[in-house]
């Protein structure tokens, strides 16, 4: 599986377990825009709520970094979408 993958996989899986619901309810979340650049790993997360669950979701740092094997998120959202940058090992 690929590094972009697993990340997109795991970290709807922390909104998931975290009450936070998304547009990629299934256990394979595909449709997660991911972004990769050099060094980074960019996902667009689109919550189905964002109204709702946008600053909760905000407050997911330390879990994604925990599930992450210690990768250092930068969370950020813009609209309907939660942003989650981390660095690429």
């Amino acid at each position: 599986m690929k590094e972009r993958d697993r990340m997109a996989r795991t970290i709807v899986e922390v909104l998931h377990d975290c009450g936070i619901r998304t547009w990629h309810m299934s256990p394979a979340p595909l449709a997660v825009e991911c972004y990769v650049g050099p060094t980074t790993i960019t996902l667009q997360v689109r919550l189905a709520d964002a109204e709702r669950d946008l600053a909760s979701a905000l407050q997911i740092g330390p879990a994604v970094a925990q599930a992450l094997d210690g990768h250092q998120p930068r969370l950020w959202a813009n609209g309907e979408a939660l942003f989650v940058r981390v660095s690429q090992k």
